[in-house]
Order: C-alpha cells, then structure tokens, then sequence
C-alpha cells in the first residue's frame, strides 16, 4: 500500500560505455591495408550499423518499442484523486497514461505518481499495487511491433524496496528479470530477454506479482538486443580475411 510516501533520489541510468568501446575497436581492427576502397567501405557500414543496433541508457539509445515508458502526463489528464498524496487512481481499463491501458485483471486500480524529485525518468511513475490496497493482479500493457527471431531486451528500474514483486509477459509468456547492478539503489535495473514470434504485434505486460507493500516502476523500454562485442570483432577481421585471401588469389 502506498498513499502519500515518496522515493528519495533518481538513479542513474546503467551505462554501456564498455559495448561503444568494443565496437570503435572492431572497427580500428579491421586491416585497411587490405581493403580496396568499395570493401573498406563496406566493412565499416557492416560493424558501424551492427553497433547501431545497441540500446544505450542514459543520452543516447535504440528506440524504445514502448510508448511512454516513463508514463509522463502527455495528455494532460493526470489528477490528484487521493487528497495531496499526488496519486491519481486508475482502474481496470483506464487509458489515462498514454500508450498504456490498466490491465483487466486489475483488481482495484493502480497509482500514477507525480514526483519531480523522486520519479526515476521524467516526473511520474506507478505503483501496481495501487491505492489503499495490496492489488495483486495491478498491470498495464499495450502493444508492441516485433520481428520474428530477433533478441528484444526488456529494462525496467524499480524501487529498492519492491524489485521480487514485478512481473513481466510478452504475449502472455513471463520474461525472466534479474537485477545486473545489484538492488541497492533508491531505482534499480531490472532486465531481461525474449524473442520475438510469430504473433508481430504482442501485448507487453507489466504487473505486480503479489505481496511487498508497493510495486513501483518507471522507465519500461524495450528495443534489439545488442549483439555480443566478440561477434563484432570477429565480423570485422572476418572480412579482412576474406579481402586478404582475395588479394593474394589476385
């Protein structure tokens, strides 16, 4: 249950400083010397739009596939509904928050936060659990676009308090979350994977699981995974390779 009790602290978002490494060094790898002008070209497109392809957190990153992930007011309808707590009540249904709809599970409602000071991106965030209640069936979900056999990564940050009780499902299968930066923090990471199927537009859930006195969430983001640095690497010097054996057969 929460009503009128705000977090403390932003938290950062987790950098990938090390991923932007790895890449400008399999594009430095690749032996110029050997490429003749159309392939050296063609060799740093390849690696060069491989790392563009990496979800980045903090100023620059992939798109996120979800809309309004930071679940901020765009439409201007936010309304404090439990007197001076800034929490507006949303049941099941309700499409208050852009790009998300309440879960029809949702037992009783959940909490839309407005925190400029305590909210971890942007002014608002949620509690699952609600108002006044330990709901444990509170979500949002909406739709997302998908191609089948890519790698999505899911990151959400969740309170320090309440990181063991949020759920997540794409097209009704659960997503495993684990926390990579520990959960020490006022906002913590919470990430996982899943592949895209069949079904290109499945619905994207996140819930409270049951039990914690909140579950509070901001920054949702889904976008491709990035692909593992060694296999960059190996791109790179592969097509030195080739263009070496090449020359030599010239």
């Amino acid at each position: 249950m929460r009503v009128g009790e705000s977090t403390e602290g932003t938290g950062l978002r987790g950098g990938r400083a090390s991923v932007i490494a790895n890449c400008k060094n399999s594009m430095a790898g690749v032996n110029m010397a050997l490429l003749s002008s159309f392939k050296r070209r063609l060799a740093l497109a390849v690696v060069a739009g491989a790392c563009g392809l990496m979800p980045l957190h903090g100023g620059a990153r992939a798109a996120n596939l979800l809309t309004n992930g930071s679940f901020e007011d765009l439409n201007h309808v936010w309304v404090d509904t439990n007197g001076g707590s800034f929490y507006d009540s949303l049941s099941a249904g309700s499409t208050a928050i852009a790009g998300w709809t309440v879960g029809a599970l949702t037992e009783i409602d959940v909490a839309w936060g407005y925190n400029v000071s305590g909210a971890f991106d942007g002014s608002y965030f949620v509690d699952l659990t609600g108002i006044g209640a330990n709901s444990p069936s509170g979500s949002l979900q909406q739709a997302i676009s998908v191609a089948q056999g890519v790698t999505y990564t899911v990151d959400l940050y969740a309170a320090s308090f309440n990181t063991d009780v949020i759920g997540v499902t794409v097209d009704g299968v659960g997503v495993a979350l684990t926390a990579p930066n520990g959960t020490g923090n006022p906002w913590n990471l919470l990430e996982g994977t899943f592949v895209g199927g069949a079904n290109l537009s499945p619905v994207f859930s996140v819930f409270h699981t049951g039990g914690g006195a909140a579950a509070l969430i901001d920054g949702v983001s889904v976008d491709v995974a990035a692909p593992e640095p060694a296999s960059l690497g190996l791109l790179a010097l592969g097509l030195a390779g080739v263009a070496a054996v090449r020359r030599r057969r010239g």
